[in-house]
């Protein structure tokens, strides 16, 4: 059963005195769900309810501008610190679907590290969990989350589920990366919450008066939430290499130059976050009308042909 309102999946361990502003941005796609081929048990057939797992990265990763090489699995408080970095994968409260009826586990917590070195990339999943106000175990979800060296980028994958509208009614859902004081039991961070039926993501300061507006659904079969902090390192290395923009800087409307023929799903964000247009690029080049915004310094995000992209441009 968890303790605190945003009590979350993934905790970063991390020695700091206080947070650096680091500006993270959203992205969501669909890829396909693929359980891990090779993974270590974490909980090694524990049944398991807000727990409290340590694994070794074997790498540095920085979060909200603070750097760790090690995570603690599960959900719960640290012992060790008032203020800890979080990622919410998932602020439903998950735990093992035994929990209730079995003194086996049935919701494997494993992981797995891939990639050369310096590009590697930490999988962890959470396979067939439960939920823990579900007395009889009959929803389950499959989740995993990827931490990255190189990029410090975060993404959030979302497998197989039966989860159906009812779930709803006693279980509240966000996700977003966070500063906790569980002390005063307030923060700062970067929120994903449903508002009017999308995704929407930005900056908050919760405190005893902040209520999240939470996931009126639960995400589909496929979904990945991506989270990345500004300038990371390697973010270029996945922008397409035949899509340009122009002019840059411009007053009224952005050129999209589509050369590989295919259809582009875009976004436009701000610096904080915030999705302001979102369209179709056809085949063809695409102008974008950006009268409505304010004179600034933006971002296009999108996918093409399966692969993320972002280029920044400045309306002047």
């Amino acid at each position: 059963m968890k303790k605190y309102k945003l009590l979350l999946i993934l905790l970063i361990v991390s020695n700091y005195a206080t947070a650096q502003t680091v500006n993270y941005y959203f992205e969501q796609f669909t890829h396909n769900y693929s359980e891990l081929s090779n993974p270590i048990s974490i909980n090694n057939g524990e049944v398991w309810d807000d727990p409290e797992y340590t694994i070794s990265l074997g790498f540095d990763f920085s979060i909200l501008g603070n750097q760790t090489n090690s995570l603690i699995i599960g959900g719960g408080e640290l012992s060790n610190t008032t203020l800890n970095n979080l990622i919410i994968a998932t602020a439903a409260d998950l735990s093992d679907r035994a929990y209730n009826t079995n003194n086996n586990s049935l919701s494997p917590i494993s992981y797995q590290i891939e990639g050369e070195a310096g590009k590697e990339i930490c999988k962890i999943e959470w396979k067939n969990a439960g939920f823990y106000e579900d007395d009889e175990g009959v929803y389950y979800t499959n989740l995993q989350i990827w931490i990255y060296e190189e990029s410090n980028m975060i993404e959030i994958h979302h497998g197989s589920t039966n989860i159906d509208a009812t779930f709803y009614l006693w279980e509240e859902d966000f996700s977003g990366i966070l500063d906790i004081d569980w002390e005063t039991e307030t923060g700062t961070g970067y929120m994903l919450e449903e508002i009017e039926g999308e995704y929407q993501f930005g900056y908050q300061n919760l405190d005893d008066f902040y209520e999240s507006n939470t996931f009126t659904n639960y995400p589909e079969e496929g979904s990945v939430f991506r989270f990345y902090p500004e300038n990371a390192i390697g973010i270029n290395g996945m922008e397409t290499t035949n899509l340009e923009i122009h002019p840059n800087p411009t007053s009224d409307f952005l050129t999209v130059l589509n050369e590989s023929n295919s259809e582009i799903k875009y976004k436009i964000i701000s610096l904080d976050g915030r999705m302001l247009q979102q369209g179709i690029s056809p085949k063809q080049n695409t102008q974008i009308d950006l009268r409505e915004l304010k004179l600034g310094m933006y971002f296009i995000q999108g996918i093409q042909e399966g692969v993320f992209f972002n280029k920044s441009f400045i309306k002047n």
